[in-house]
């Protein structure tokens, strides 16, 4: 275990840190429901960006499989399952509260939905498939950076990477693992910018920001709908380029614009326990978006779903400090 935790002890990068808490912002912002253009635009870069942003922090790892795959296991995989069951349990309990029996055959579905095919059929908490497809997508790349040819490397990538966007037009794959093929070419575009942040000087050129996302939108919206989860991604090119864009766009943002000491400390903390907020969102929504329905006013209810956004963050900044400080062992610490 000792060796497990100096492997996770990485330098964080503080801008990387507040690109995951945009990404999360923009996952519950779509959760709560801010219209169809606001959804077409998110789904095209807000979950590919984790992938590859993974990538962004890769390291050649000169340590056994073994290793890598329990440091894996107990940081995504325990997680998973833990969370799982407990969105279960409630969702059992809500399910007895409000039509006072237990249907055993919804209950069995979503037990076969969370350890085989966990797009969709997941009780309350959807997104948990990114902690199964991202745990993946790791295994795929360490077993692929051993290749030391490097032009069959990247063949092996974009084969991989094709195969996860055409697989989900005819049939899915367990725990995501479509989705996981698909995401090995994210991750290999957030290594390639590792390096080459700044030899394109990234961080430093003001006009990246302006055309990154300015394009990356652009071909958004030419794309049709992006769904990562349910496995659509209109034309595989202008998928890849917009993630892209929009990736580097939003990084280039971080580094030049985002100066303001609090809310910097707000969202790297977000970035930082990023998985307690993309695990426990969608259950906190719940009632809140039952008073949306109570709503009928657009512009009041675009202010009501701010405030609701708000008090999500506040209370999942308070289960995340509850979780860190003790229950680490549900995060696999």
């Amino acid at each position: 275990m000792e060796e497990i935790k100096k492997l996770n002890s990485t330098t964080r990068i503080e801008e990387i840190d507040l690109l995951k808490a945009f990404g999360i912002i923009l996952m519950i912002m779509g959760h709560i429901g801010f219209g169809n253009i606001f959804d077409v635009w998110i789904h095209s870069f807000h979950m590919p960006m984790f992938f590859i942003i993974s990538g962004f922090l890769w390291k050649r790892k000169h340590t056994s499989f073994k290793l890598f795959f329990e440091k894996k296991f107990f940081s995504l995989l325990i997680p998973y399952f833990i969370f799982s069951v407990f969105h279960l349990m409630v969702w059992i309990i809500i399910q007895f509260l409000t039509i006072k029996y237990i249907d055993f055959t919804s209950v069995v579905s979503a037990v076969y939905h969370i350890f085989l095919f966990n797009t969709e059929g997941m009780p309350i908490c959807g997104a948990l498939w990114f902690l199964t497809a991202l745990f993946f997508v790791n295994i795929f790349y360490f077993s692929i950076d051993k290749i030391k040819n490097k032009h069959l490397k990247y063949i092996v990538i974009i084969l991989l990477s094709l195969a996860g966007c055409i697989i989900p037009r005819y049939f899915r794959l367990p725990l995501g693992i479509d989705i996981s093929l698909m995401g090995v070419g994210l991750f290999q575009i957030g290594t390639i910018l590792k390096k080459n942040v700044e030899v394109f000087k990234i961080e430093t050129n003001i006009y990246t920001v302006f055309l990154c996302v300015l394009l990356g939108s652009v071909i958004c919206f030419y794309n049709s709908s992006i769904n990562i989860r349910n496995g659509v991604y209109g034309n595989i090119i202008l998928y890849y380029i917009c993630a892209s864009l929009m990736t580097i766009g939003w990084y280039a943002f971080f580094r030049l614009f985002f100066r303001w000491n609090t809310l910097r400390r707000i969202m790297t903390y977000i970035g930082k326990n990023s998985i307690v907020y993309l695990c426990l969102n969608q259950l906190l929504l719940l009632p809140f978006n039952k008073i949306c329905l109570l709503v009928s006013h657009n512009y009041i209810l675009v202010i009501v779903k701010i405030i609701i956004l708000f008090l999500t963050l506040v209370i999942l900044r308070i289960f995340s400090f509850l979780i860190n400080k003790n229950f680490k062992w549900i995060l696999g610490k």
